[in-house]
């Protein structure tokens, strides 16, 4: 009996190291990836132009490490270039860049910026529930709560389970009665 506890401990503590290790393994799995990623994208666009769906492809591993300013320059040109191919079927492609835009500029803090870009999607998709969300989260950060409200109400009528919105309206809800 009185063995029993220290084992006990002893394979919690086990435990828990295993999942911390798988845990810490993962993400240097995720690290290695983007690094290798970027790396190709770097080695690639040094030796020619990129095609749209690379440029948009490295701006999204740029977002992903952080390299903010790297990620506007290749979402501009992937922008840039679908719209060059003038191909209709690169609207939703187009929407998803202006949306990412709009996300890239918010990160770097610069909420003008990326209200012009969720606007834009918009402009492309005005269902875009993702975009609407982001732009409701611009409308909250500048205090206008009734817009923020408004367009998760749409996103709400688009798909009622959108678990951003619904957080997102009950939040607004608590602070106004705050």
């Amino acid at each position: 009996m009185i063995l029993a506890l220290p084992i006990f401990y002893l394979s919690i503590l086990t435990i828990f190291l295993l999942i911390l290790n798988w845990l810490i393994f993962q993400q240097l799995k995720t690290i290695l990836l983007l690094e290798s990623q970027f790396k190709y994208f770097v080695d690639k666009s040094q030796n020619r132009k990129l095609e749209p769906d690379e440029s948009f492809a490295f701006a999204k591993v740029c977002v992903a490490k952080k390299y903010f300013s790297k990620a506007i320059i290749e979402g501009q040109l992937a922008l840039k270039n679908y719209r060059d191919l003038n191909i209709l079927d690169n609207n939703i492609v187009i929407a998803n860049l202006y949306n990412m835009l709009g996300f890239i500029y918010f990160e770097a803090g610069q909420t003008s910026f990326a209200k012009n870009f969720y606007e834009q999607a918009l402009q492309i998709n005005p269902n875009y529930v993702v975009a609407l969300n982001n732009l409701a989260k611009i409308y909250e950060e500048v205090k206008d709560l009734k817009k923020a409200e408004s367009l998760y109400d749409k996103v709400l009528t688009l798909n009622l389970n959108n678990k951003t919105a619904n957080r997102r309206k009950d939040f607004i809800a608590k602070t106004k009665n705050i």
